[in-house]
């Protein structure tokens, strides 16, 4: 029997992709894509599963999602908290580097991976009320030196994880230190690296923080599309403070204001 096509045409928001070469393809928000399917399962579904991962719209960026129609997936408690959802595609490439780390006596831990926009929000609300001391902008800036205002987090993306420690004195001596030191000169193998990093060198935004690893390959990609996409601001809203996105420029100073991009081997 002959595999049954038919074509889907797909009104597409929030993608824009264009690598400059004679042979790309640029589509952008508002293009009409044309998608073939079969009925083939299997080929469906990773056809979907490319749209999804290659064209990631607005309210994907913003951590606005269905979770359960998403390629985020439950992580084993063997690697960390129970419940943590990470993208699929990194669960992976974090499995290997955690067994790689395990040979050499290193216990990676992840308590902390996807993030979504409500999420977010509640450690935002209640850091909010906590420095009620401060004025507006002041309680802002104090939130923003290690917490992101819900819409900016990279764990919206499901790439980044925070590894077994809080508190950046943790990895300046002992077992903390032992893992820090393995994760800058082996996490590259795997695709991870430090997003942020110490700010001695310019690096504006967040605070250093030695626990975030984000995976670089998808990360990277999805920062590209944040940073192009134009509609972020509306959907940043109904919070406290959450005229700062735009007052700040937090695109530039927070978002963009991350480590140079690292050298994967």
């Amino acid at each position: 029997m002959r595999p049954f096509i038919f074509v889907l045409a797909v009104t597409l928001i929030g993608c824009s992709t264009d690598d400059g070469t004679e042979n790309s393809i640029s589509i952008k928000k508002g293009d009409t894509a044309i998608f073939a399917y079969s009925d083939d399962l299997t080929d469906q579904s990773e056809e979907i599963k490319m749209i999804t991962e290659d064209c990631p719209n607005t309210a994907f960026l913003v951590g606005k999602i269905d979770i359960d129609n998403s390629s985020l997936v439950k992580i084993s408690t063997n690697h960390g908290r129970s419940g943590i959802r990470l993208d699929s595609t990194v669960y992976e490439a974090f499995i290997r580097m955690s067994a790689s780390a395990n040979k050499n006596g290193i216990n990676l831990y992840i308590i902390s991976a996807f993030r979504s926009f409500d999420y977010q929000k509640g450690i935002w609300e209640r850091k909010w009320e906590l420095n009620k001391a401060l004025d507006d902008s002041s309680r802002a800036r104090k939130i923003l030196e290690y917490s992101s205002m819900p819409g900016i987090s990279r764990h919206h993306w499901g790439t980044d994880i925070d590894l077994n420690n809080l508190e950046n004195s943790y990895f300046d001596s002992g077992i903390g230190l032992e893992i820090f030191n393995w994760l800058q000169l082996n996490a590259g193998d795997f695709g991870f690296y430090q997003p942020y990093t110490s700010k001695v060198d310019g690096r504006t935004g967040f605070e250093e923080e030695k626990w975030h690893w984000s995976y670089f390959p998808l990360s990277d990609k999805y920062l590209k599309y944040y940073s192009q996409d134009d509609e972020i601001s509306d959907y940043i809203n109904g919070f406290n403070g959450h005229h700062f996105y735009q007052d700040f420029d937090l695109l530039s100073e927070y978002v963009q204001g991350v480590a140079s991009s690292p050298k994967l081997n």
